[in-house]
């Protein structure tokens, strides 16, 4: 199929015809099964950091503050100290995806991956044994070392074991299991708050909801991938984020007020979890998975394991300043937060329209043509 748009090359190439064998499936699932301790990570830091006995243990004046801000939705759970112990997790990670370039090189993908289980293990024991913050903090650093490892190695691998025909599917269950990972957690945590008495359950339930449909969309999004495309993916599903955004952001000035002091109606509060689950949709089959996609494949050999690293390292990154900023923003620009990663994600959209070629079915050393063939991007590509 020839690419159209800003440039593209035929794909796929028919002298690189790998089959699809019951081990390359089975070993694909294991490597991809990793994805599993960052998506649960995700689901069970967000439900845990909103219980009353933890906060209590740990956090004692995010509860005083979360009192006295009752009268402003948006500044409940506003608490520096509480994201750091979220975002540290992402800054762990950032390091240890750089790190995880030399260890890929020198000891393979896999035991990379092994590795990183086996610190992601390590953190979690002293997260459950942890007496105070000291400890809260130390593990959240060895889970961030954890995943820093798999989230690098992990999708590279995948994208090497996999035929060309159909590495988009395998390279997406990555994603997959991290979408397993958040739900499973979800539905911890509802179970938790069931049993200690506290928490608000609609919101749980509307976290599992959103969990669901968030892994729904990744599951289609293994066959949608290589039938459509990459950059089709991303775009259809910055369009759908996009809108999804404005509309919350827009529901939330209606309803709230300008200051936030209004409480949101019911009918109203389910018209946001819908769009909010459009939302999740949306991520799901396109800029979820295919983040994870699109490096693993566009690198030369020599340096994939270098880029992936940079890549992931980005990733991290962006996601601990999102995490130590959002609740801030949220208290001070309220509803106006929504309309400014609705701009970013037009941003990004704009940026695949005319940047992004399309990677669907060709083979890995192949994958110079793609960038020589490129309207933009050929001009930095010698033959």
């Amino acid at each position: 199929m020839a690419v159209g748009g800003f440039g593209g090359v035929d794909g796929p190439v028919s002298s690189f015809n790998g089959k699809i064998t019951a081990s390359v499936v089975i070993t694909c699932i294991v490597a991809a099964s990793s994805g599993l301790i960052f998506g649960y990570d995700i689901g069970i830091s967000g439900g845990v950091t909103t219980m009353q006995p933890f906060l209590q243990k740990f956090f004692p004046s995010v509860l005083r503050k979360a009192a006295e801000a009752k009268t402003n939705i948006y500044c409940v759970y506003d608490s520096q100290v509480l994201t750091s112990f979220t975002s540290s997790l992402y800054i762990a990670g950032l390091a240890a995806s750089l790190v995880a370039s030399r260890l890929t090189a020198a000891i393979g993908r896999r035991n990379t991956m092994v590795l990183g289980g086996l610190t992601f293990l390590a953190g979690a024991a002293i997260n459950g044994g942890a007496a105070n913050i000291a400890m809260l903090i130390f593990g959240r650093i060895l889970l961030g070392f954890g995943v820093g490892f798999t989230n690098q190695a992990t999708p590279v691998y995948l994208s090497e074991v996999a035929p060309p025909r159909w590495r988009g599917a395998f390279n997406t269950g990555f994603q997959f299991f991290i979408g397993i990972g958040v739900v499973a957690a979800n539905c911890i945590n509802y179970v938790l708050f069931q049993s200690v008495g506290f928490g608000n359950d609609s919101a749980l339930i509307a976290a599992i909801i959103l969990g669901l449909v968030n892994l729904a969309s990744i599951l289609v999004s293994t066959g949608v991938v290589d039938r459509f495309g990459r950059r089709f993916l991303f775009l259809e599903g910055g369009i759908q984020m996009f809108v999804c955004q404005v509309g919350v952001a827009v529901l939330l000035a209606v309803t709230t007020g300008v200051s936030g002091t209004k409480e949101i109606s019911k009918g109203y509060a389910i018209l946001v979890l819908v769009l909010m689950c459009i939302y999740a949709a949306g991520f799901g089959w396109s800029w979820g998975p295919l983040s994870w996609l699109i490096p693993s494949e566009i690198f030369p050999i020599k340096i994939r394991s270098t880029g992936q690293s940079i890549s992931v390292a980005v990733n991290f990154a962006t996601t601990f300043v999102l995490s130590q900023t959002f609740l801030t923003m949220l208290c001070h620009f309220k509803y106006g937060t929504f309309l400014f990663y609705a701009a970013w994600i037009a941003s990004m959209t704009i940026f695949v329209a005319l940047f992004l070629p399309e990677t669907k079915g060709i083979p890995l050393d192949s994958m110079n043509s793609v960038w020589e063939k490129h309207w933009y991007w050929r001009r930095f590509v010698s033959g």
